[in-house]
């Protein structure tokens, strides 16, 4: 039988392989290059985060100072607003700061969208650090009226998170910002004059008006019509002057700015150089519902005891306890556009406005009111009762009712 030779075939493809293996390390090598700017852009994305978390803790910060500070009542260890007296402490005394030295500090937790504060915190940190906090406290600013409100805040995971070193921020984490804010009063005038009437104004048995005080010029009665007062009464002003100068009445100024009849609002704006309506609705201002046939003594004392100043009363009031309202140290503003009723002897320290104002006009009391009243359309004042001029209970009064706002282009991101 015949043979048939048969031969191999070179093995081929080892060139492929190679262009092969080469792909795949080039292959490799762009994965490896995606990973790491993919880690990159990750890092960069949470860090982005954790800063702006921390900007808008701090951003936070300022406007709950802000807002904690136009708060007139006490509040608790909590921040919140006090509902015992015993719980509760004066946040501006602990947190405004004095000529030289900066308040005590305040802060806040924020999990979940919640607060969770202290008052003063006393540079707390919180053990707990896994979520986004802030680090607040009023430091003064020399020469200008203002506190600069200074925020620290921090992201979640952050530890410390106070202001011990402000310049050594590890800015991936914590962002410090700042802002002014300026004073602004509730009532920015108030009445030079005992009392102020721009209508029908009597004194009756033995009651009397005073003001011996340089600064309202002795000027104890300033009425739009005449003031009618029986012989027992007294209007006194100043020592040693004519009992002439004590008052002046039948002034046209008065009489065109409150109008005819007597507008509450315009009499209250030309006085207090602010409306009616701004001050009723300011966050300083505690409303209080008082039925005017019983006794709302307790219920403003108890407010005030909370640490409210101003009061609004709808409905009027009637005030017949005998005990005092305000005090010299923290006077109170009652401002009603209805009728406020003063029986039996109290001593109220402030400023009164209402509509009518009635001072021991039927039960022969003695009230004794240091500050100034203003009575719109008519005021009636009897017994032994005294209304006096106060100047330093009425700057008392200015300085505690005033409101805090931020300074435009006081901002700052730097300590």
């Amino acid at each position: 039988m015949p043979r048939h030779l048969t031969t191999r075939r070179p093995q081929r493809g080892a060139g492929v392989l190679g262009v092969i293996a080469m792909l795949l390390l080039i292959a490799l090598v762009v994965v490896l290059y995606l990973n790491r700017h993919l880690l990159l852009a990750h890092q960069s994305a949470s860090n982005q985060w954790r800063a702006a978390v921390a900007v808008e803790s701090a951003e936070a910060g300022l406007s709950w100072m802000q807002d904690r500070l136009n708060h007139p009542g006490h509040l608790d260890a909590q921040c919140e607003p006090a509902t015992l007296v015993a719980a509760g402490t004066d946040f501006r005394a602990n947190h405004l700061p004095t000529s030289t030295v900066p308040g005590a500090s305040a802060g806040c937790r924020l999990p979940g969208g919640s607060l969770d504060c202290a008052c003063p915190n006393n540079n707390q940190t919180w053990a707990d650090d896994s979520a986004a906090r802030f680090v607040v406290r009023l430091a003064p600013e020399t020469g200008t009226g203002t506190v600069r409100a200074q925020a620290l805040g921090c992201a979640p995971d952050t530890a410390p998170c106070d202001q011990a070193a402000p310049n050594q921020l590890d800015t991936d984490a914590r962002a410090w910002l700042s802002v002014a804010l300026r004073p602004v009063p509730l009532l920015p005038s108030l009445p030079a004059a005992a009392l102020t009437c721009a209508g029908e104004c009597r004194l009756l048995e033995q009651a009397s008006l005073r003001n011996d005080q340089i600064v309202g010029l002795g000027l104890a009665a300033h009425t739009a019509t005449t003031l009618t007062r029986a012989p027992s009464t007294q209007v006194l002003g100043l020592p040693g002057a004519p009992p002439a100068l004590a008052s002046v009445e039948n002034d046209p100024t008065l009489a065109t700015a409150a109008g005819a009849p007597c507008n509450d609002e315009a009499l209250f704006a030309h006085l207090f150089q602010q409306s009616l309506a701004a001050y009723a609705r300011s966050p300083l201002t505690r409303h209080l519902s008082c039925p005017t046939d019983n006794d709302c003594s307790a219920t403003i004392r108890q407010a005030h005891a909370l640490g409210w100043r101003a009061f609004y009363l709808p409905a009027g009031a009637l005030l017949s306890s005998g005990e005092a309202i305000g005090s010299p140290d923290a006077p109170v503003a009652l401002v009603t556009p209805g009728r406020l009723t003063i029986d039996n002897a109290p001593n109220v320290y402030g400023v009164l406005f209402a509509h009518d104002t009635f001072v021991n006009a039927s039960d022969g009391g003695a009230a004794d009111i240091r500050g100034a009243t203003v009575s719109c359309h008519q005021h009636r004042q009897g017994g032994q009762s005294e209304v006096a001029h106060d100047a330093d209970t009425l700057n008392r009064l200015r300085e505690s009712t005033r409101t805090y706002e931020r300074v435009p282009g006081s901002w700052r991101d730097t300590p």
